[in-house]
């Protein structure tokens, strides 16, 4: 699992203005400058091949002379002096302005580089690939909903039901649970970072995945999602650590089945107090230890959302469930 975010929206915005951006100065008399140094042994020799691959740094030379950096860093692949640097160059500077990413991905497969040279491309072309796909999403969803406006006008409002709008508007789409979950995931980073809205809600990602999670219909679902929660590159282990029942291995278990009825509950727009009541009894019906076990954040929604709702007078259910809890549990214990 990864314990760090690798996308940002500065490579998100960088890699969307590469892509437009215009003509810049022919890069090939540096490069003739770079062979003349390796040919005649010269001194500047370092000098004048990272001189170059900056040059190649824009969205003209950088698919023009793709080539010629390849060869280039064929040529310096056990120059510990030279290759960091221009390995550095190429995947961070050049990479993000190469049109055509999985060519040059065929192309680095075909050739003798050093394994740290292929490392770095294969891991820069991966990036700019998600953040084509983040932009390209953005803009098909753009079409049928303005996410931006919603979200401009809503996140200071009510967080929590903003994460959840925008997953309704998602789940319109016909395409599988878990690559609803990806898209929110990657949609909502973006747009919140994009718009410098800084109160996107800690449990945002436990918002998405309980609500894919919980209104899919399809079967086996379980490891995808746990897939998309490890894999997504705009989210970190700390994002995660909350969703329990996704990060324990093994299949669906009846703890999963209590945490989809308190979710059912609590992912409603509108609950009164005997749709509190009818949720407790359904948990009721579970195993005691998944009681107990989710009781915990009933009463943490409780506190945030349920005195709002519902005033004090919950207090009291909420008191005779964990009375019946305790009477159970000694039973159990007996």
């Amino acid at each position: 699992m990864q314990t760090n975010k690798s996308i940002t929206i500065r490579e998100i915005i960088a890699r969307e203005h590469a892509l437009k951006e215009g003509n810049s100065p022919d890069a090939g008399n540096l490069y003739s400058m770079v062979i003349d140094s390796i040919e005649n042994n010269k001194s500047t020799v370092k000098e004048d091949a990272c001189r170059f691959f900056q040059n190649c740094a824009n969205k003209t030379n950088a698919n023009t002379y793709i080539g010629e950096c390849i060869s280039l860093l064929k040529e310096f692949k056990d120059n510990n002096s030279i290759l960091p640097t221009l390995e550095n160059t190429f995947a961070k500077q050049i990479v993000p302005y190469i049109e055509k990413l999985e060519q040059l991905k065929e192309r680095v497969n075909t050739i003798d580089l050093a394994e740290s040279t292929k490392a770095s491309i294969f891991e820069a072309v991966k990036i700019n690939k998600i953040c084509d796909r983040i932009v390209a999403n953005n803009a098909k969803l753009s079409k049928r909903f303005d996410f931006d406006k919603y979200i401009r006008e809503n996140a200071y409002k009510n967080p929590q039901q903003t994460i959840l709008k925008c997953c309704e508007m998602i789940d319109t789409y016909n395409t599988p649970s878990y690559a609803k979950l990806n898209i929110a995931i990657e949609e909502l980073s973006y747009i919140y970072q994009k718009n410098n809205i800084d109160n996107l809600p800690d449990s945002w990602i436990e918002i998405c995945t309980e609500y894919f999670y919980n209104t899919s219909t399809e079967e086996g679902i379980l490891e995808n999602f746990r897939s998309v929660l490890s894999e997504n590159m705009c989210i970190d282990s700390s994002d995660i650590q909350d969703i329990k029942f996704m990060l324990e291995d093994g299949d669906e278990t009846l703890g999963d089945k209590a945490h989809k009825i308190f979710n059912e509950f609590r992912l409603k727009e509108q609950n009164s107090i005997d749709d509190f009541k009818n949720m407790l009894n359904r948990l009721s019906e579970e195993e005691i230890n998944y009681q107990i076990d989710i009781l915990f954040e009933v009463y943490d929604w409780f506190i945030h959302f349920g005195v709002e709702i519902f005033e004090e007078s919950v207090y009291e259910i909420l008191e005779t469930y964990v009375k019946y809890l305790v009477e159970e549990s000694k039973k159990t214990s007996l």
